[in-house]
């Protein structure tokens, strides 16, 4: 079994290959012209399957990353209904 340390230290390394990958995709994206939201989402999507698959996250390392997936969710809400112009819709 992982003990605490290792485990915390393993979600931060985790992390970590997720921003990197995350900030790659931004680019590559941008220069497409695509929003980058469709890679993050594809980069969560990705990232569920292999997890369900290969069990990359277990025990207190997958509540840090349900933790973080909730945060991000609501943070991208709040972002587009921030970027929202309800003028254009009528309302």
């Amino acid at each position: 079994m992982i003990d605490s340390s290792s485990s915390i230290a393993y979600a931060v390394l985790f992390l970590g290959a997720i921003i990197v990958l995350s900030i790659a995709i931004r680019s590559g994206l941008k220069k497409t012209g695509i929003p980058s939201l469709v890679g993050f989402i594809a980069i969560g999507f990705l990232l569920h399957l292999l997890d369900s698959q290969g069990n990359l996250t277990s025990g207190e390392t997958g509540k840090i990353f349900e933790f973080l997936a909730e945060i991000g969710i609501v943070t991208m809400l709040f972002k587009v209904g921030l970027e929202s112009l309800f003028c254009r819709i009528g309302v």
